[in-house]
């Protein structure tokens, strides 16, 4: 059991314990796995960091084919040659094949957490960002990092696609602390759907363009 964070803040996290190396990845709460590119790294696209390399990490493990990490998500995780492995694959015809692996997380405020599973990507291509080393899952599923870390609620702001300005991720921390505690945070209940149980939904009732109410039935939305 995953030790709980109490109000993390999620920038650029830190793998392994004898080597702290960084590791600057993706919000993505369309899909589960959290991975970062990892030696040797046989086919891999370029990033801003080092790779991460496991041998110089005194709290990397390999779990077992039989163990729970390997069995959390089998859509995701497979057992090759007696060790687990994993294969995700993302739009534009993106995919990540790798080792499953388990390892402390250590984030900017200083909290570590260990025994977090994880993908070491070794065969990488598609289309990723150049400032990127990976993608941290952000779905419902049970490999992604808010469910492995067992936290109620996250939220960050959209920054521009383009730009390289970063933004923080709240773990398990008041929306409002965006905004200084001034102003009213508006929500939306997120809903799930059977047919893909680990996304997210919102109910779309309408929509209005400045103060015009589009002329469209809720059932074509």
């Amino acid at each position: 059991m995953l030790r709980r964070p109490s109000g993390c803040k999620l920038r650029t996290p830190t793998l392994g314990a004898a080597w702290p190396g960084p590791v600057q990845l993706t919000l993505d709460t369309g899909s589960d796995l959290i991975w970062t590119q990892c030696l040797p790294c046989p086919a891999c696209f370029d990033q801003p960091l080092p790779y991460f390399d496991t041998s110089r990490s005194s709290t990397f493990a390999l779990p077992s084919c039989d163990s729970t990490e390997c069995q959390l998500d089998p859509t995701v995780t497979l057992c090759v040659k007696q060790t687990c492995a994993y294969y995700t694959s993302y739009g534009y015809k993106s995919v990540t094949m790798g080792l499953l692996e388990v390892e402390t997380f250590t984030f900017v405020a200083g909290t570590s957490v260990p025994g977090v599973a994880f993908g070491c990507g070794l065969n990488n291509s598609g289309v990723f960002n150049s400032n990127e080393t990976g993608i941290a899952g952000f779905g419902r599923g049970p490999l992604s990092l808010p469910s492995q870390l067992e936290v109620g609620n996250f939220s960050h702001c959209f920054t521009n696609i383009t730009g390289s300005k970063p933004s923080t991720v709240l773990l398990d921390l008041p929306a409002d602390l965006y905004s200084n505690g001034q102003g009213a945070v508006q929500t939306t209940p997120l809903i799930q759907d059977d047919r893909n149980p680990t996304l997210y939904y919102l109910s779309l009732k309408g929509i209005t363009v400045g103060s015009t109410r589009l002329p469209a039935p809720e059932s074509a939305l």
